[in-house]
This record gives structure tokens, sequence and C-alpha cells, in this order.
């Protein structure tokens, strides 16, 4: 029996061995697990905070793609504004190379025109000093004509002052001519 007492104290010791074993085993599995559950809890809260964060990225990223996708569409339509300000701008070019050539031609003819007016007013002027010639030497042939005229009409005068004259002498010589046909007639009668 003490063989057995012994035998179970034995039992027993071994068993209170593993049971303290155990109860190590137990407690250092509560402390791993207090700890792994702290772990835990500190993971969850990270990834709580993980994926606040992720929301809040992607939140960001949703905005960037709006952004984006609202700055494509403004860069197309103001590609679409470059392309029709570079085509508008090719053609005003073109318009105003146009006109500039138009301009120099205008230009070029304004400056032919004011030769010819120059020609032209050269030759008034020229024929306006001959014409001043012309007038004054008609003048000066006029004054002559008019001082011949003049010499004429005073000889003019001075013949019919001499017809005149001589006429009434032939016309006394006329009637002295009949008045001595009319006393030869009257002696031949007697």
């Amino acid at each position: 029996c003490e063989e057995r007492d012994a035998a179970l104290q034995n039992e027993v010791q071994v068993v209170r061995d593993k049971i303290s074993v155990l109860a190590g085993r137990l407690s250092q599995d509560r402390s791993e697990t207090v700890a792994k559950d702290e772990h835990v809890k500190v993971l969850g809260e990270q990834n709580n905070q993980m994926l606040a964060l992720l929301e809040a990225e992607e939140n960001k990223s949703k905005d960037h793609l709006a952004r984006i996708q609202s700055l494509e569409r403004k860069n197309r339509s103001l590609q679409a504004v470059a392309e029709l300000f570079d085509s508008t701008k090719s053609e005003l070019e073109a318009q105003i190379a146009d006109a500039k050539g138009k301009c120099s031609d205008v230009i070029a003819e304004v400056r032919n025109v004011r030769n010819i007016n120059e020609n032209l007013r050269a030759n008034i002027q020229n024929t306006e000093a001959k014409t001043r010639v012309d007038i004054e030497a008609l003048g000066q042939a006029l004054q002559v004509v008019d001082a011949k005229n003049l010499e004429y009409m005073n000889r003019i005068n001075k013949q019919e002052t001499k017809e005149k004259k001589l006429q009434s002498e032939t016309n006394a010589l006329k009637d002295e001519v009949e008045t001595v046909r009319t006393e030869i007639d009257q002696l031949r009668k007697k």
C-alpha cells in the first residue's frame, strides 16, 4: 500500500507537474493570447486606419480622376479652340498676305499716278509758261495791229475826207459842166 501510495503520490506528482506545466503553458498561452489579442487589436486599428486611408486615397483618386476627366474635356475643348485658332490664323495670314500684295500694287499704282501727275503738272506749267509767252507775244502783236489799224483808220479817214472833197469838187464840176452844156444848148438854139 505504501508502494501504491508512493506510486500514486508519484503519479499525482507527475499529474501535478503536468498540471503545473499545463498551467504554465496555459498562463503563457493566455499571456500570448492577450498579447496576440492586443496585437490583433492594434493590427485591427491599424487595419481600420489603413482602410480609412485607403478610402481617403480612393476618394482622392476619384476626385483626381474626375478632375483629370474634367481637365481632359477642357484640354479637348482647348485643342478644338487651338485648331480653330490655327485655321483662323492661317486664313487671316493668307488674307493679310493678299492685302499686303494688293497694298503694294496700290502703292505702285499710286506712285505711277503720282509720277504721271507730276509729269502732267510739269507739262501744264510748261504749257502755262508757253501760253503766257504766246499771250504776251499776241498782246504785243495786237498792240502793233491796233497801232496799224489806227494808222489805217487815220489814212482811211483822210482818204474819205479827200474823197468827199473830190466828190464835192466832181459834183461842182458836173454842175458846171451841166451849166456850160445848158449855156451851149441855149447858144445853139439862138
